[in-house]
């Protein structure tokens, strides 16, 4: 059953990520436009799951570097990081995707601008990303204020990456 499941994956990747470049090509004016991919956290509850529940370090990173081959190999252009429930799920899946694809952003979720929801502290988990291969890091938080005081304290400890802020997908804006 899992070859089946992991065959209809990749058919599925695939056909979305031939969809996406299909626009990206009839993009007005000629413009050149990027097709991003997106490596979400394994359990589909997100960053709100405990940690307790999160599966082994070892199938975290097999199942992150499975989907991520599957996005290099459709074609996209690079592939962001979702913000995961744990450091160890969000470095695996930053290794993976760099694994498959140099362009990898990786997106972490604020508690406050100091802290990943977590409490892992922000500059670690930053560090961390970078040297897993993280080529770009958003920052996701409750408020403005904690993306842009996060922002300014990554800005301050030289990553030599992107650094862009975004709102929550899931509405936890402040």
């Amino acid at each position: 059953e899992r070859g089946g499941v992991a065959m209809r994956a990749a058919a599925l990747t695939h056909r979305a990520v031939d969809l996406a470049l299909e626009a990206a090509a009839s993009a007005v004016g000629g413009r050149s436009v990027a097709v991003a991919a997106v490596l979400s956290p394994l359990d589909e509850q997100g960053p709100s799951v405990s940690p307790l529940r999160t599966p082994t370090t070892r199938a975290i990173g097999e199942e992150h570097h499975e989907h991520a081959l599957r996005l290099g190999s459709a074609g996209c252009h690079l592939i962001v990081v979702e913000a995961m429930p744990t450091l160890i799920e969000s470095v695996a899946a930053t290794s993976a995707a760099r694994a498959a694809m140099p362009a990898v952003w990786t997106t972490i979720a604020l508690r406050d601008r100091a802290h990943l929801r977590d409490g892992t502290p922000l500059d670690l988990a930053a560090t961390v990303f970078t040297a897993a291969g993280a080529r770009a890091i958003l920052v996701e938080g409750p408020t403005q204020e904690s993306r842009l005081g996060a922002l300014d304290a990554l800005g301050t400890i030289g990553l030599g990456v992107l650094l862009g802020a975004r709102t929550s997908a899931r509405g936890t804006e402040g």
